[in-house]
Parts: structure tokens; C-alpha cells; sequence
């Protein structure tokens, strides 16, 4: 694994609603990884486009750019290339420092 800091700048608005968000986001981590081992794509495409649209509006940028590649490769089904996202998608929980920004 990466075991580099990730680093996010949110917005101070939406800080009490960040620690729910990110419980719900590693919890739907779990069921994407379940729809690549089963290889249900059509699921894992719906998942990470509700997941694109949702970190979009706070403003969480790896997110937004882990769900566009998962979103890429699992139009050509690629369960290796999704696999290894997924795999630096838990890194990124485990080593993410959120800076809260006046904006």
C-alpha cells in the first residue's frame, strides 16, 4: 500500500456532516467490493456514479477522480484494474487528514 497522507480541503460548512459521510462511504466501499468479486457491473457502475455525484458536493477530490476510473474500467470489465482501486481507495480511508477551509 501507498501509506502516504491523503489531504482533502473541505469546506468548515459542511464539517459536522463529514464524519457520517465518510462512515456511509466506507460502508458502501464494502458492497463495491462484493459487486467486482461477483461481477455484477451494471451494480458497481450505479455505486460509483452515486458515489461520484456525492463527493463532488463536498468537495472530496480523491473520491471524485477513484469513482470516474472505477466508472472507466468497469465499461471494458476490468476486475484487476477495479481490484487495485478499490485497493487504494482503503488506503485512502486509513490515512486521510481532512483540513477544514473558511471558504
Amino acid at each position: 500500500m501507498n501509506r502516504m497522507k491523503y489531504i482533502e480541503y473541505i469546506d468548515r460548512e459542511f464539517e459536522s456532516l463529514i464524519p457520517g459521510y465518510l462512515e456511509t462511504k466506507k460502508k458502501e466501499q464494502e458492497e463495491i467490493w462484493h459487486a467486482v468479486d461477483c461481477e455484477d457491473f451494471d451494480r458497481v457502475m450505479y455505486l460509483c456514479e452515486r458515489l461520484y455525484y456525492s463527493s463532488a458536493s463536498y468537495a472530496f477530490t480523491f473520491i471524485e477522480k477513484f469513482s470516474a476510473e472505477m466508472r472507466y474500467w468497469v465499461t471494458l470489465k476490468q476486475q484487476d484494474q477495479m481490484k487495485k482501486l478499490l485497493e487504494e481507495y482503503a488506503d485512502y480511508f486509513d490515512n486521510l487528514e481532512i483540513i477544514y477551509i473558511e471558504k
